[in-house]
C-alpha cells in the first residue's frame, strides 16, 4: 500500500484526532503524551482491528483512545493492491494544546 496515499487520508482527519485530545485537555490541562494506534486496512479500503499500542504509548486517557479509535475505524482508506489487507501504526504527539501526527507501516 502506498504510504502517501494512507498519510493524506491521516492528514485529511487530523483534525478528528485534535479534537480526541483537546477535549480531554480541556479537563486535564496537563494531559500530554503521545498514542501509538495500530489498524488494519481491509481489502475494501475500510479499517478495523484498531488498538492503542501500550508499549508505545505515553498518553494514558482511555477517552482519548477510545475517541481516537472510533474515529479512525470510521476513515475510508485505498484498497489495498492486490485485495490483501495493511497494517497501519499511527503515533500522535500532543503537549501543550498542540497535536503532532506521523505515519508508519
Amino acid at each position: 500500500m502506498d504510504k502517501e496515499l494512507v498519510r493524506k487520508v491521516i492528514q485529511e482527519h487530523a483534525a478528528q484526532i485534535r479534537y480526541c485530545y483537546e477535549q480531554e485537555l480541556a479537563l486535564n490541562p496537563k494531559l500530554s503524551g503521545k498514542v501509538s494506534i495500530k489498524w488494519q486496512i481491509n481489502a475494501d479500503g475500510s479499517a478495523s482491528l484498531a488498538m492503542v499500542d501500550q508499549g508505545a504509548t505515553t498518553l494514558q486517557n482511555a477517552n482519548v483512545h477510545k475517541c481516537m479509535i472510533a474515529r479512525i475505524t470510521s476513515w475510508e482508506f485505498p484498497k489495498p493492491k492486490g485485495g490483501g489487507v495493511a497494517i497501519i501504526t499511527n503515533v500522535t504527539s500532543a503537549k501543550g494544546g498542540k497535536t503532532v501526527t506521523r505515519q508508519s507501516r
